[in-house]
């Protein structure tokens, strides 16, 4: 059964701006990655790229962009993170991903003060109002039931 992991990025795929959960996925394989992204260039907010794997245990990375770096104006917001999920889960299903992925930032539930360890910071700036980690949840759960044959495991970031 194929692996992929979902990756929440810049959509300048080129990575000039690789945020830390980028940065740290793609290690290994880093050159021949960023060849392959640069050649794609770019993605808008709402849809996803998929590319080959960084790594052994996975098949394919699938980017979902969540913010534009170069402009701040330009935001992610529930309905477009639906809708990114959505492609997300449709190129899975396209290239036989039977497994996704998806890490998602950890923070205090209370106050919504996001650990600057993970992405979570980014997600908070990108996502117009921000979404926290149970709406972020819900959404993906809502999408996966669309999606019966690909499972969906959801790994917490500290």
């Amino acid at each position: 059964m194929k692996i992929a992991k979902i990756i929440f990025s810049d959509v300048d795929l080129t990575n000039k701006n690789a945020n830390y959960s980028t940065r740290r996925i793609m290690d290994n394989d880093l050159t021949e990655l960023m060849q392959e992204l640069s050649s794609i260039g770019y993605c808008q907010l709402g849809n996803a790229i998929i590319t080959r794997g960084t790594s052994q245990e996975t098949s394919h990375t699938i980017f979902v962009p969540i913010v534009n770096s170069q402009n701040p104006e330009d935001r992610m917001y529930g309905s477009l993170f639906h809708q990114a999920m959505r492609a997300a889960l449709t190129l899975a299903k396209l290239y036989g991903v039977g497994t996704l992925v998806a890490e998602l930032p950890s923070w205090d539930e209370e106050k919504t003060i996001y650990n600057l360890r993970s992405w979570g910071i980014l997600l908070k700036r990108a996502i117009k109002p921000p979404l926290d980690r149970k709406n972020m949840v819900n959404v993906i759960d809502s999408v996966s039931k669309e999606y019966p044959g690909i499972m969906i495991r959801m790994d917490y970031l500290p």
